[in-house]
């Protein structure tokens, strides 16, 4: 917390600790948006790290409505799911 009381979040800048959190992650949600409205899908994936590029893999089938969405609207947002544990 700073000075001012407000949460600050720890930036992480290094590739191999980004990386290092990938490797924790097990589920992702990916956000679209159709005409029906907006879409949120939980997707397994994997990625591959290559000459400074970060590819991410994501499980899908060939037709359907996260493939009509992304068609219509490229545009999307993520978050990925790391390190869970239930606290009892």
């Amino acid at each position: 917390m700073n000075r001012k009381g407000v949460y600050q979040r720890e930036e992480r800048t290094q590739i191999e600790e980004q990386l290092a959190i990938l490797d924790q992650c097990k589920v992702c949600r990916v956000a679209l948006q159709d005409k029906q409205g907006l879409y949120l899908v939980p997707l397994n994936f994997g990625y591959q790290y290559e000459d400074g590029h970060l590819i991410l893999y994501f499980h899908s089938a060939k037709s359907g409505r996260k493939i009509d969405a992304l068609q219509e609207n490229s545009a999307v947002a993520f978050e990925m799911d790391c390190a869970h544990r239930l606290i009892e």
